[in-house]
């Protein structure tokens, strides 16, 4: 499906004779939505929303995907999704602002008292802003999917999370310490130990009643396409306990904190160090963090002091790798006696 998108460009731009400003620009932007049947975009989860009812997640080029749909309030209610149709109708009014959540996170759509940028007008001209808008379009676009007539958006993985409120469904993230997409959230600090994965009801349901929490309206999602789950949540919940530590850690006076627990920073730092999230090591995690709660535990260090969750939170994270599940190799025939 190819649509044109009129995108917002904000750039320092000098015209002959002038000082130069920061400007808006409109830039129309081509890009191509790619286009699946239903057959080819199975159903991978499905559960009840206690807000939404029936709720489903898609399966697609190893990715879940989500229909787009329109604001609505009430229970149980669906709500209408939109169609391809809809979104080239939308995106093709440059007065329209109602598809602004289906690109919130990627780039802003242009506003109509904005110009088409000229760049023969300026002798200078940030064309950096330009290309990034551009990639920002395009990164939007491969993040839409049209099955059967229908706009989806790739979303990720669907997971339960296990509060006082009780056991809910969540298919929002953190990504780049924002919100970037439609069904992203920026999770509050030391509660990673909440987030379980699909096919762990039992465990998240368990970790739920611990807390205290109702599960009077439980929630299962039902996995229909087994490979479609692909979080490893006792590892994530470690590695973001880990971060929130050296963060929290991070905004308190050094005069607060006793040498002991200092020095243990190191260590979790070290696990950081020049390296990409996921390349983080488990084991390496699960010792500095089991290294800094025994400085605090020396110490008499009170972190309810830096967050009322740490010790908690950091407890069941260590608590977690200890427990979690292993998939063995499976057990080869025995052979026959020898000849």
């Amino acid at each position: 499906m190819r649509m044109t998108v009129e995108a917002q460009v904000c750039t320092f731009a000098k015209p002959r004779g002038s000082s130069g400003s920061v400007r808006y620009f409109r830039d129309p932007v081509t890009v191509e939505i790619p286009e699946a049947p239903a057959s080819d975009a199975p159903v991978a989860m499905r559960w009840i929303s206690k807000q939404h009812g029936p709720l489903e997640t898609r399966w697609f080029d190893g990715s879940h995907w989500f229909a787009f749909d329109r604001h609505f309030q009430g229970v149980y209610n669906r709500q209408a999704r939109f169609t391809a149709s809809d979104v080239a109708r939308l995106v093709a009014s440059i007065q329209d602002r109602s598809m602004n959540d289906l690109f919130s996170g990627y780039f802003a759509k242009a506003d109509a008292s904005a110009p088409y940028i000229d760049r023969g007008k300026f002798v200078e001209f940030g064309d950096v802003d330009r290309e990034n808008t551009h990639h920002q379009v395009r990164t939007w676009a491969s993040d839409a999917l049209v099955i059967d007539g229908i706009l989806f958006t790739r979303c990720p993985e669907p997971k339960y999370r296990a509060s006082i409120g009780g056991l809910e469904v969540i298919v929002e993230r953190s990504v780049n310490g924002k919100a970037s997409r439609r069904f992203d959230r920026m999770f509050n600090p030391f509660h990673a130990t909440e987030i379980f994965r699909a096919d762990r009801y039992d465990d998240a349901w368990s970790a739920t009643t611990a807390a205290g929490g109702n599960l009077i309206e439980e929630e299962r999602i039902e996995v229909l396409v087994g490979e479609s789950v692909r979080v490893e949540d006792d590892w994530e919940a470690l590695v973001s306990t880990c971060m929130d530590t050296l963060n929290a850690l991070g905004r308190e006076p050094i005069t607060n904190l006793p040498p002991s627990v200092i020095g243990s920073l190191a260590p979790l730092s070290a696990c950081f160090w020049e390296k990409d999230r996921a390349e983080v090591e488990g084991d390496d995690a699960y010792n500095a963090l089991a290294g800094f709660a025994r400085a605090v535990a020396s110490s008499g260090y009170k972190l309810a002091q830096v967050n009322v969750s740490a010790e908690r939170t950091i407890q069941t994270a260590l608590n977690r790798w200890d427990d979690r599940p292993i998939t063995l190799s499976p057990v080869s025939e025995p052979k026959g006696p020898r000849v």
